[in-house]
Formats: C-alpha cells, structure tokens, sequence
C-alpha cells in the first residue's frame, strides 16, 4: 500500500496479526498516515487563506490481483479516516 510516493505497508512482508484494528477491519498502518495527512492538510487550511480545503477524496490504484476483502479494508480504513469519497483509478492490461 503507497500513499503519494511512500510505501506504508507491504503485506506480503508483514506480520499480519498487528497490522489489523477494530475486528480487523482497519489497517493500522494506512489509517495512521491518511490521518496525519489529514492533519496536515487541515493545519495548512488555518494558516494560508489560499489553501485549498479538505476534500476528504482519494483516490485508489488497484489491480485485478487485490481481493475484494482486502480493497474493503482499504476503502474501511479510508473512510475512518476521513476519506469518504473514492475514486478508483482502473490500470489497462499491457498488450
């Protein structure tokens, strides 16, 4: 899982039963990193009359591999978070 251009979790080299919360709905370490960008987000928003607002929006990048319980996950934690409003990005297969 990447969020903007840093990777928060490679569940395949993870130990899955500590990255999982709340009957294992929420990955820990995607809700940590959506949230403090929220915060930051947010602090921008106070100081410069400029800044754009908190969208709550994110959009997704997934491939036909991912499960669909785990992509629920994902779209769980996003929404405890704050993100409340998808947009999925759909890849082409390479020809």
């Amino acid at each position: 899982i990447w969020v903007d251009d840093e990777q928060v979790l490679d569940i395949k080299k993870s130990n899955n039963s500590n990255i999982f919360d709340m009957n294992r709905l929420r990955i820990i370490p995607l809700y940590n990193t959506l949230v403090a960008k929220r915060k930051t987000i947010t602090q921008v928003q106070k100081t410069s009359p400029e800044a754009k607002e908190f969208s709550g929006i994110v959009n997704l990048v997934v491939d036909k591999s991912i499960n669909y319980s785990f992509l629920k996950k994902i779209m769980f934690t996003c929404a405890s978070a704050g993100y409340k409003e998808y947009k999925f990005v759909v890849m082409g297969e390479d020809n």
